[in-house]
């Protein structure tokens, strides 16, 4: 090993002198031709020192080493900064593809696993092997919550009607296991249980609405403009056991009549008697709020003043006054008014 890091050491030194010139002044190493990243290099060997920054790689090529100046590191390489160089260093864990250190490797070759460092083919116990990150993690157990509450007690899916039934009860999932983990344990739990309510109760039934009826006023389909008509429903199922009582089953709106006026023989029918009926009563009406209206004096005409009037009703009043102070007048209406046998007397 000596022998050969000597040799090097003496490859390394002939390629910088064979890569100088004299200026005549001091020697300095031909910098214009390296490749990018090198500080300074040969002819033979490649990139001898690297610019801030950057790493050197050594790769051997048969029995000369060519160096190479890198932002990162390669595969099987890790990083190792520190003097006057920093450099590319092989990883020494076996069947290693990428480490942080000489000895800690951070990603195996496949189909191997990391774990602390090393490759394993099988992972150790407490560990699986992940084969889309390519490590050994940590075995997890499954994790359930609490047992929540028990259910409605049911039969079919209904909770009356039966005298048993069953009733369940669930828990969830809070941590799912990993592969060499303890499986989940059962998640529903079901037993046998009474059901309190053995009739079921039954809502109402109806059928649908018939058609609308025609349009009427009054048990009459015309003579007016507007109207009623109706449609009906029936109970088909009546309700009992608590269950939802009928809804309305007439329903009413407002419509305009086709027939505004009815015709002549409509009056022997039974809507043209009721109709008739209607308009004798309406006129009755109308002749009592005529009758109750004050009268005017029937002892003058319309074209007598209001003077001439009055004059009458004054000779009317004197002619009743004489009348009644008249004695013969008064005994002939009293023996107008007695019977015949009462008179001869």
């Amino acid at each position: 090993m000596v022998l050969i890091d000597l040799e090097m050491v003496l490859v390394l030194c002939l390629s910088v002198l064979l890569a100088v010139v004299d200026t005549g002044e001091t020697w300095r190493v031909k910098t214009r031709a390296c490749p990018q990243g090198c500080n300074s290099c040969s002819l033979f060997n490649g990139c001898i020192t690297c610019k801030p920054r950057y790493l050197l790689l050594l790769h051997r090529s048969g029995m000369k080493q060519v160096g190479y100046c890198r932002r990162t590191c390669p595969l099987g390489y890790y990083a190792s900064r520190g003097g006057d160089i920093n450099r590319c260093s092989k990883c020494q864990v076996e069947n290693c593809e990428d480490c942080f250190a000489r000895n800690f490797c951070v990603r195996c070759q496949s189909p191997y696993y990391a774990h602390e460092g090393k490759c394993f083919t099988v992972c150790p116990e407490g560990t699986w092997g992940d084969r889309k990150s390519g490590d050994c993690l940590e075995t997890v157990h499954c994790e359930v919550s609490e047992w929540g509450s028990w259910s409605t007690c049911r039969k079919n899916g209904a909770d009356c009607g039966y005298k048993w039934g069953e009733e369940t009860r669930m828990r969830g999932i809070m941590t799912q296991a990993t592969p060499g983990g303890k499986a989940c344990p059962e998640l529903t739990e079901t037993r046998k249980c009474r059901i309190l309510q053995r009739n079921c109760p039954v809502d109402c039934g109806v059928s649908e609405w018939s058609s609308w009826s025609p349009c009427s006023k009054d048990s009459a389909d015309c003579g007016y403009k507007w109207g009623e008509e109706t449609r009906v429903r029936h109970v088909s199922t009546p309700p009992s056991n608590d269950g939802k009582m009928c809804p309305d089953l007439t329903e009413t709106r407002e419509c305009r009549m086709l027939q505004r006026h009815c015709s002549d023989d409509e009056a022997d029918t039974e809507t043209g008697k009721k109709k008739g009926r209607k308009n004798r009563r309406n006129n009755r009406r109308r002749k009592n709020r005529r009758r109750d209206r004050p009268r005017k004096s029937r002892t003058h005409s319309s074209t007598q003043t209001q003077g001439e009037g009055e004059d009458v009703i004054t000779t009317e009043r004197t002619r009743l006054r004489s009348r009644t102070e008249d004695p013969g007048v008064q005994s002939r209406e009293i023996s107008r008014d007695l019977p015949t046998d009462l008179l001869s007397i």
